[in-house]
C-alpha cells in the first residue's frame, strides 16, 4: 500500500486463525510510529457493529467532526469523509464477512484515503493477499517464542508434532503455547491431551471471564470456526461434512461426484464454491482440508441428521473405486490410483461400520493390490489387529486383518454380483 499509490483498498484474506487481524495490527502500529497517515488511522469492526455508526462516532470523538444530526447516515458518512483531517489516512475495516454491507461506506476513490480489509473472504480485489498457515520452520519459531527454547529443543520431535496437530495455525498455536507456559507441562503432556480432547481442549478455548487474559485474541479455535460454519448455506454445511469423511489427504473431486451422484452437479459446485470463497477448502480439481478444519467439520457431521446416509454412500464409492484396481497394476496404474488410496484406507478401517457385509472385504481387496503392485506393503496395512466379522447369508466368517492383504483376496470368491466371498476359515486369536 506504501510502494503503490494505484492500490487504494487491499484485503487480507484468509480461513479464520490464519492472523489476519494480527498482521492488520502489526501494520498499523508500525506506520503510526513512522507517522505516514498524518490524516489518521480508522479502525472499524465489521462484524460487530453498523460500520457507518462506527464511522460517524469515530470522525465525532477522534476528529472533532460534527456531521449534522438531520443527514441520513450514508450522508453523514460521505459528510464526514469530505471534511477528513488532510493527509493519508489508513481506514481499516476487520473482519468483513460481506463486501456489499461496507460498499456504500468506503471512502470516495481517489483520494487521501487507504482501505485495508480482513476478510475470510475471497475477493476480487486486485490488491488482495492471501495469507496461509505458516511453513514448518516458522511454526516451530512460533512455538519457540512462546513455550522457549529450552524446552523446544529438549523436546523437538514433539514440538514438531504439537504444530503438525494444530496444522500450522498461528491461532492454534498462540493458545496451545501460552496454556503450556502457563501450565507449565511438556509438549508430550500438552500433546496427548490435544490427542484425547481435539478442539473441544481447553488450550484452545478463549474464556470470556479469564481475568488474566492479556492478548488480543478474541475467540478460539472452533469458535473461529463457527464463525464461518454460520455463513454457509445447508448444501454447503452438508457437503463440507461429507469432506470430513474422507481422510485428511487430497480429495480428487471425482471422488466426490462419485459419492453423491444423485445430487446435480452444478448445485455440487456451488455448494463447493461456497467453501472456497471462504477459504475452508483450498484446491483445483483435487481438494484439500486444513486438518482442525477437518476435524471441526467431522465433529459437525456426527450431529448431522443425515450423517448415516454419508459415511454409506462414501463407503460404497470406495467399495466401487478399489473394484476397478486391477488384479496385477502397473506403473502407469499405480500413479493414477495413488490420489484414492488414503479414503479407500478411510473406508476399510475408519468407516468398515458402514460397509454392506458383502462389500467389506473389497476396500482391503484393492489396497492389496495396488501395494502388492509396488512391491511393498505398509506395515499399518499388514499390521492391522482388528478381526471383522464377515456375514453374509448366514454364514460367518473370521479374518485377521494381520494376514497379508494378498492372502486374503487371493483366497476369495468373486460372485457374479461383484461381491467377495472369502474361502479363508480363520479361528479368532
Amino acid at each position: 500500500m506504501q510502494r503503490n499509490d494505484q492500490v487504494v483498498i487491499a484485503a487480507l484474506e484468509g480461513m479464520g486463525g490464519v492472523g489476519k487481524t494480527a498482521l492488520a495490527i502489526q501494520y498499523s502500529l508500525l506506520h503510526l510510529r513512522l507517522q505516514n497517515y498524518p490524516g489518521g488511522i480508522c479502525w472499524l469492526e465489521a462484524r460487530e457493529a453498523d460500520i457507518g455508526l462506527q464511522l460517524v462516532n469515530f470522525a465525532r470523538t477522534d476528529l472533532g467532526l460534527t456531521p449534522p444530526d438531520d443527514l441520513e447516515l450514508p450522508d453523514q458518512v460521505s459528510w464526514c469523509w469530505k471534511h477528513w483531517h488532510e493527509g493519508n489516512t489508513l481506514v481499516v475495516l476487520d473482519d468483513v464477512k460481506n463486501y456489499s454491507e461496507i460498499k456504500p461506506y468506503l471512502p470516495p476513490q481517489p483520494s487521501q484515503f487507504k482501505v485495508l480489509i480482513t476478510t475470510r473472504l475471497k475477493l476480487d480485489l486486485p490488491g488482495s493477499l492471501y495469507l496461509s498457515v505458516l511453513p514448518d520452520s516458522d511454526a516451530i519459531e512460533l512455538l519457540t517464542q512462546l513455550v522457549g527454547e529450552d524446552k523446544v529443543n529438549q523436546e523437538l520431535e514433539n514440538a514438531q508434532e504439537v504444530c503438525q496437530r494444530l496444522g500450522n495455525l498461528p491461532l492454534g498455536l498462540q493458545l496451545v503455547g501460552r496454556y503450556v507456559k502457563k501450565r507449565k507441562i511438556s509438549l508430550a503432556e500438552m500433546l496427548g491431551r490435544l490427542e484425547k480432547k481435539g478442539l473441544s481442549h481447553g488450550s484452545l478455548i478463549v474464556k470470556e471471564n479469564d481475568p488474566t487474559w492479556t492478548v488480543t485474541i478474541k475467540r478460539g479455535v472452533e469458535a473461529a470456526f463457527e464463525l464461518s460454519w454460520l455463513e454457509l448455506s445447508e448444501s454447503a454445511q452438508q457437503l463440507g461434512c461429507l469432506l470430513s469423511i474422507f481422510a485428511l489427504a487430497p480429495i480428487p473431486w471425482s471422488l466426490v461426484e462419485n459419492t453423491v451422484v444423485e445430487e446435480d452437479p452444478e448445485e455440487l459446485e456451488d455448494a463447493r464454491v461456497e467453501l472456497e470463497n471462504l477459504h475452508l477448502l483450498q484446491g483445483e480439481d483435487t481438494y484439500q482440508l486444513h486438518q482442525l478444519i477437518h476435524e471441526f467439520l467431522g465433529n459437525k457431521q456426527n450431529n448431522l441428521s443425515i450423517a448415516d446416509e454419508q459415511k454409506s454412500n462414501f463407503c460404497t464409492a470406495m467399495v466401487k473405486e478399489s473394484s476397478k484396481i486391477p488384479e496385477k497394476p502397473i506403473l502407469e496404474d499405480i500413479n493414477k490410483l495413488a490420489p484414492i488410496i488414503p479414503h479407500l484406507a478411510q473406508a476399510a478401517t475408519v468407516y468398515q461400520n458402514w460397509l454392506r457385509d458383502e462389500w467389506l472385504i473389497w476396500p482391503f481387496i484393492g489396497l492389496g493390490r495396488f501395494y502388492e503392485g509396488q512391491g511393498a506393503m505398509p506395515k499399518h496395512y499388514l499390521g492391522l489387529r482388528n478381526v471383522y466379522q464377515l456375514q453374509q447369508s448366514g454364514w460367518e466368517k473370521t479374518i485377521p486383518m494381520w494376514l497379508p492383504l494378498t492372502t486374503i483376496w487371493q483366497n476369495s470368491t468373486i460372485t457374479k454380483d461383484g461381491t467377495a466371498k472369502p474361502n479363508l476359515c480363520c479361528k479368532k486369536l
